[in-house]
């Protein structure tokens, strides 16, 4: 494959084009670790655009299935199928792949256990999630990620006392404007009296920081996990 051209055509935004350069070569060449991999990126990148979206979805699962056939035990498909499992729903390979990326790694990864939580969350395994959750405060305090985890978990668990407390804790934790109304996933926490109690009161914190300040906490635009 003519490399200049398949750059060329990512350049231009001609995906299909660039798919269809590495689908021209034999076989095994692209079924080569690196050509696999480029396909998959490929595919995220048409599944991010709307009118390309379901082809997207068709490379992507094609690539990681003949990924997973060859390369299963490799770091570099067991990362990468972590996306696709959890798509899917998959949650035994989920967690076989993140056993065994434990296991190279040496247990305690930061990235692994937060997509173990997100994982137990999904499936509402919430007693499983708790010691990864405080394994993950205790390992990585200034990690902001590890109290958002704790915030959705309160709200996959409907324990809106403990999702108020939490939101608290980040906001003046990390000095963070917290916007509950640019996510639809706290929705019924905020409409709930627990959740009109906690914007009132936030809302007066933020007034008493910036008069502390003099300026303005960083807005935080929370997202779904």
């Amino acid at each position: 494959m003519r490399w200049q051209i398949f750059g060329l055509k990512i350049q231009e935004g001609d995906t299909e084009g660039a798919f269809e350069l590495i689908e021209a070569l034999p076989e095994k060449v692209r079924n080569e670790r690196r050509l696999l991999t480029i396909k998959i990126m490929l595919a995220s990148r048409m599944m991010a655009n709307l009118d390309e979206m379901e082809r997207g979805e068709e490379i992507y699962d094609e690539a990681i299935l003949i990924f997973e056939s060859l390369y299963a035990d490799e770091p570099s498909f067991l990362l990468m199928g972590l996306d696709y499992y959890f798509i899917q729903q998959d949650w035994e390979k989920l967690d076989q792949s993140l056993n065994r990326l434990d296991e190279k790694v040496g247990g305690g990864d930061s990235f692994l256990n937060l997509y173990r939580i997100n994982a137990f969350i999904e499936q509402g395994r919430f007693k499983e999630c708790e010691p990864v959750l405080e394994l993950m405060v205790k390992n990585f305090p200034e990690l902001e990620e590890s109290y958002w985890c704790q915030v959705q978990y309160g709200l996959a668990n409907t324990d809106y006392d403990y999702v108020a407390e939490r939101l608290s804790f980040i906001a003046e934790k990390f000095e963070l404007e917290i916007d509950l109304d640019v996510d639809e996933s706290y929705q019924e926490f905020a409409d709930s009296e627990i959740g009109q109690s906690w914007k009132k009161k936030h809302a007066v914190w933020l007034r008493k920081l910036n008069q502390q300040n003099s300026g303005t906490p960083t807005p935080h635009r929370q997202r779904k996990e």
